[in-house]
């Protein structure tokens, strides 16, 4: 998967934010937030501002603060033109501004913080992408992924008309069995045997096989 197109978005967004005006406002510790660098896994990040950073928000500091992320689109993934496979991250600015009981005089700082915030968000929504398109398979994967998926279908129905006894004594990297096989087209299929899965579901042991149908004949191999 190639998350970068999210990663640049919100590398450019952290520059943006960290250069403008309003970062006087941040805390030290905030400060730090803002300096980590973006990682590629991140889908977003939340910053704090406070009317007066040296001071705890907590004594009549009125505050706000700004969420900047890529949200997965609802519509799922998408195959593109070119077969490969994509989701479409959309951007996401939210803000929360404090509503506590305050002075007049506290009320107007406030409002020259909170007009700093509006014309971030205004300079965030004109610059980053509307859209970060993440890449989930290339066109090879996906179509190595569909053809691996065709042949699994394919060797569960053979694993199935042999009988669950037929693979076993088969070692990887040993020789392989012989079999009569009738209705099977042609070819080479990859097979992986599930034998076993724990109480959540998670495959804890499995066998790939490697199956060769040629003129009625079947030879089976174990590979891993």
């Amino acid at each position: 998967m190639d998350r970068s197109a999210v990663t640049e978005a919100l590398r450019l967004a952290k520059s943006i934010v960290t250069t403008h005006g309003i970062s006087a406002y941040l805390t030290q510790h905030m400060r730090s937030v803002a300096a980590r660098p973006v990682e590629p896994t991140d889908t977003g990040f939340r910053l704090d501002y406070c009317l007066d950073p040296e001071r705890s928000p907590w004594q009549d500091n009125p505050g706000c603060s700004i969420h900047v992320s890529y949200v997965p689109s609802r519509n799922g993934q998408r195959t593109t033109e070119e077969g490969g496979v994509v989701h479409d991250y959309n951007l996401g600015i939210s803000v929360r501004a404090s509503a506590d009981d305050m002075t007049v005089k506290r009320m107007r700082a406030r409002e020259v913080l909170v007009s700093n915030l509006s014309m971030l968000c205004d300079m965030l929504e004109g610059t980053l992408p509307p859209v970060a398109t993440v890449i989930v398979l290339t066109p090879e994967q996906h179509k190595s992924k569909t053809e691996l998926e065709a042949e699994q279908i394919v060797g569960w129905n053979i694993h199935d008309q042999l009988g669950h006894d037929a693979l076993k004594g088969l070692r990887k990297g040993g020789r392989g069995k012989f079999f009569h096989n009738n209705g099977t087209p042609d070819g080479t299929y990859r097979y992986t045997h599930v034998r076993r899965r724990n109480s959540r579901g998670t495959v804890t042991d499995q066998a790939k096989y490697i199956m060769k149908v040629h003129s009625g004949t079947l030879m089976v191999k174990r590979v891993e």
